[in-house]
């Protein structure tokens, strides 16, 4: 993404960055013992055996130089020192020791990241948004020598070296052998209740509080945030939701008084009908895009390719809905959250951004991509 600010430039230079994120979900826990390996508490246990959480790899596109940064969460330890965490699901539930009873080490998804002025908006499925600083990143390495550990400013140290260890340990800085760490500010949690039914197997229905499965920023008008829902049917009621929240809001609840609500001002449920390998068109849906009135989606499809689909808003039996147009373009293995590069910092056409989430099973060799299109050209033009 490159929608920090409205030329989508970096800051005062012409470079472009694109802003990646992804997920440490090989293991469950930070100790693992969920998985029964309790080799891994052994003071020789290998770095796997650590659940770094979410990282957001930043990318200047004139240097072709990227720098990764870990999400961290602060808490205050049991010594009563300020300390972070990997970022997982529920916040504040472990603070000590990692047993095999604590349940907070469950990484979220981080299925999509909104970059708005100075803060990264992340979407955690089952609470809502977590929110981040780019001015309060931190620097673990300031000399570039990972071999010496470096003074903080509040009188400490930090080492990169060690990757098993995160937060303030001993009085020592760690990141999982990150040299940049970025904690989060704020947390934007949805008001509704949940829905009584069963939402396990990614079931989803038409009433109670939604998903944060996905998230994007449409700049055409005034400035939005675009909100989703993933689901698969398995018995629910709906094949998704989608809302938009007016990023004016958003700041203000971030930047607010604790407690300040940001209201959604238009909500769709997602088209219906169509088919897609024998299973319904509209579920499975990884990533929702408005721009210019027309909503546009990607649809996974496992360890195959997905679909990249449209739909427009129309009044239908007196009611306002997302109806389908038919088009369903072949995408990449895995494609997740939908991105649009305007082009207004360098007059270029608009182009759709995207990601895979995985690389096709038969391919051992290939890694995630991300890719774009232009609008276009990839027949959302019309």
């Amino acid at each position: 993404m490159s929608d920090a600010q409205e030329d989508e430039d970096w800051g005062t230079s012409d470079a472009e960055p694109i802003a990646v994120g992804s997920y440490d979900a090989r293991n469950p826990g930070r100790s693992d013992q969920a998985s029964g390996r309790e080799d891994c508490l052994e003071a020789s246990a290998s770095d796997a055996c650590n659940e770094k959480g979410v990282r957001v790899s930043f990318l200047n596109q004139a240097t072709k130089k990227y720098r990764h940064v870990l999400l961290v969460w602060p808490y205050v330890n049991s010594k009563e020192h300020v300390s972070f965490d990997a970022l997982h699901a529920r916040e504040g539930r472990c603070t000590g020791t990692v047993t095999a009873s604590c349940k907070a080490q469950n990484g979220i998804h981080a299925g999509g990241m909104v970059w708005y002025g100075n803060h990264l908006y992340v979407a955690d499925t089952a609470n809502g948004l977590r929110v981040f600083d780019l001015r309060r990143i931190m620097d673990l390495n300031p000399d570039g020598d990972a071999g010496t550990d470096d003074p903080t400013p509040d009188g400490l140290v930090s080492d990169v070296q060690d990757k098993k260890r995160v937060g303030r340990q001993s009085n020592v800085w760690y990141g999982y052998g990150y040299r940049y760490v970025m904690p989060q500010v704020a947390t934007l949690r949805f008001t509704t209740a949940r829905n009584a039914g069963d939402t396990s197997k990614n079931q989803c229905y038409t009433t109670g509080r939604p998903k944060a499965s996905y998230v994007s920023l449409d700049r055409t008008g005034t400035d939005h945030m675009v909100l989703g829902e993933y689901c698969n049917f398995n018995g629910g009621t709906s094949p998704g939701r989608v809302g938009t929240y007016p990023m004016t809001a958003l700041t203000a609840a971030v930047e607010g008084a604790p407690g300040t609500v940001a209201d959604a001002d238009l909500a769709y449920g997602l088209p219906t009908g169509g088919s897609f390998d024998g299973e319904p068109l509209w579920h499975k849906i990884q990533g929702a895009l408005r721009y210019e009135g027309k909503w546009y989606f990607h649809r996974s499809n496992a360890y195959d390719n997905g679909r990249r689909l449209q739909a427009t808003p129309r009044t239908v039996d007196g009611t306002d809905r997302l109806v389908g147009t038919g088009k369903a373009l072949q995408s990449s293995f895995g494609p997740e959250d939908l991105y649009m590069a305007h082009g207004r910092g360098d007059g270029r056409p608009p182009r759709l951004w995207s990601l895979s989430e995985h690389a096709p099973s038969a391919c051992g060799l290939c890694e995630r991509e991300v890719y774009s299109y232009d609008m276009v050209v990839a027949g959302f033009g019309s």
